[in-house]
């Protein structure tokens, strides 16, 4: 009798212990995707310190962190917020504000990139001219903050992933795709021997492709956990 109770209880906590199990494994994964990137990107690092010029290397870093910094201004934090909700929703059944927020977390970035980054080119002497001298400086951040809405969508994706799909798919683009395209590109500087331009390029091509994955595998998660079909334009509620 005791027997039969204790295999009841076993069978009655496997689910949760199995699920308990599989958080801890994507945990893991994330974490072991996290140093791989740590790694790839120390090693680009290096390459680009021992490849550039102390003038190339210090213009690019200062493109960089302004395109950086720019990715969370267009964003308005939405992609790091916008997982809860998305789960609250799917949850809920709610597919015409699940749809809503994402909509409303693309065109906050695309309205908040067309104007910053307009702007941003049709002043680029009062704005980016003030503060450097160097010409190559103002073109190099003109390309790289290119990079901010791109990145920005890059959050948003993985929001959106951490909710629908399992924890291998953040850590194949995320971790790996997106270091290794950098490091590709840094490796053609070295072999090509083309300039600080050249590498800006590049990284603006890598998040492109990066987006462009993400976009084609979203597609196919929703249409496997039958979501797309709840897609219904006229219907959607946008949360603001």
């Amino acid at each position: 009798m005791q027997d039969r109770h204790l295999s009841g209880d076993a069978v009655a906590a496997g689910p949760g212990a199995e699920g308990s199990r599989g958080h801890v494994r994507g945990s893991s994964l994330l974490v072991l995707g996290r140093v791989i990137a740590l790694a790839l990107g120390m090693v680009t690092q290096v390459i680009i310190v021992r490849t550039l010029t102390k003038a190339e290397f210090g213009a690019f870093a200062y493109a960089l962190a302004i395109a950086s910094a720019a990715r969370i201004l267009l964003s308005l934090g939405q992609g790091r917020l916008l997982s809860r909700f998305m789960a609250t929703y799917e949850e809920q059944r709610d597919y015409a504000r699940m749809f809503g927020a994402m909509f409303l977390a693309v065109a906050t970035i695309v309205v908040t990139s067309v104007l910053a980054i307009g702007a941003l080119f049709l002043l680029s002497e009062e704005l980016i001219g003030s503060v450097v001298d160097d010409d190559k400086a103002v073109r190099l951040v003109l390309i790289l903050i290119l990079l901010s809405p791109l990145e920005a969508l890059d959050q948003v994706f993985v929001s959106l992933f951490a909710v629908f799909t399992k924890p291998r798919t953040i850590f194949f683009r995320k971790h790996l795709l997106g270091p290794g395209l950098r490091l590709v590109v840094v490796l053609c500087l070295v072999v090509v021997g083309a300039s600080v331009e050249f590498l800006a390029v590049g990284y603006v091509l890598a998040a492109v492709a990066g987006v462009a994955l993400y976009t084609g595998l979203l597609v196919s998660v929703l249409r496997e956990r039958g979501l797309l079909q709840e897609l219904r334009p006229r219907q959607i509620v946008v949360p603001f």
